[in-house]
């Protein structure tokens, strides 16, 4: 395994700001190289390192010790979306977070497709590389359904999950749901993705923190940042796209977690999502009898961004008074 870490020089004597280290399993070398422009350090505040996975560079970062909270992100964002929670919790908690290939900092391998079972074979092998045990998994959105698939087949890796507004069944029959997804893998969807950021841009302005502060500047900038490079922006499309025939993997995921039962987990929902009242949250409790509901007032599909200091204090509460009591 070759593991690369990227951190700010402590060198007194340098006087390029942006030199970083770079170290491997067998040596160290020093560059001249800066972190992205794009990204203000002190809204992202770790350390980087790189693991290569099945080909691709993956970036993640590993803050803090203590039981381990793995982060995946969304299939809009990177992992700059849980930089305020994380910041909250790495005092009591080992926070791992990555970047899935074409996404944030982790570079996409020539050719990658993303699909649900794809990705969720690399999250495993991630996962397996890195030797994270007692695992509590922090999944949201359509990648919630790429996590859970690492937890159905691997089920003694993991201690807990918290599952934001996710699914794990297919999604035909919620028409809504399904018709929005086939929108946003469709060639129009697309075209628009490439030419004009749609998805991101859309998020960007329709995503606030509590009560409705929108993203500030330079938010708006890490979230824009690797997407400036058009041939990326395709990624996301391609995962939404791969929902419409990934069939048979959300059947046989379901059929998988729901057999394990003791799998703890805490259910973060906003009472504004509109997955509610389409019975998402009842699903995902009968999935797991063992479950915690968060229910959180005024709040949207993205309960980190809404109130992010919130989902911390009830990530602690879970482990003190559900995982290690």
């Amino acid at each position: 395994m070759q593991v690369i870490t990227i951190q700010k020089s402590n060198d007194k004597e340098s006087t390029n700001k942006g030199s970083i280290i770079m170290s491997t399993n067998r040596n160290s070398i020093r560059e001249a190289s800066q972190r992205p422009t794009w990204l203000d350090e002190q809204l992202y505040p770790f350390q980087s390192r790189f693991v290569e996975v099945e080909g691709n560079r993956i970036h993640y970062i590993d803050e803090g010790s203590g039981p381990t909270l793995f982060f995946v992100h969304p299939g809009v964002g990177w992992s700059f979306m849980y930089s305020d929670i994380i910041q909250e919790l790495r005092g009591r908690f080992r926070c791992v977070a990555l970047d899935l290939p074409g996404f944030g900092l982790s570079p996409a391998a020539p050719g990658y497709q993303h699909t649900l079972t794809g990705d969720s074979r690399l999250l495993e092998r991630f996962i397996s590389t890195l030797g994270l045990t007692d695992v509590t998994l922090f999944s949201h959105d359509v990648t919630g359904s790429i996590a859970l698939g690492v937890v159905a087949r691997r089920p003694e890796w993991f201690r807990a999950v918290i599952v934001l507004p996710s699914f794990a069944w297919p999604v035909e029959r919620y028409r809504k749901v399904y018709s929005m997804i086939q929108l946003i893998g469709s060639p129009i969807f697309r075209f628009l993705i490439y030419y004009f950021n749609f998805f991101l841009e859309y998020t960007l302005r329709t995503v606030t923190k509590k009560p409705k502060q929108p993203f500030s500047a330079l938010e708006k900038q890490a979230y824009r940042g690797p997407n400036l490079d058009r041939a990326v922006r395709r990624y996301p499309h391609d995962l939404f796209k791969s929902v419409t025939k990934s069939h048979d993997y959300l059947v046989d995921l379901e059929q998988r977690l729901s057999a394990i039962q003791v799998m703890q987990a805490l259910l973060i929902f906003g009472d504004q999502d509109a997955t509610i009242k389409m019975g998402w949250l009842a699903r995902l409790e009968r999935i797991f009898p063992r479950h915690r509901t968060i229910i959180m007032k005024g709040s949207h599909h993205f309960p980190q961004i809404y109130d992010s200091a919130a989902v911390a204090s009830a990530i602690r509460s879970f482990w003190d008074e559900e995982i290690a009591a």
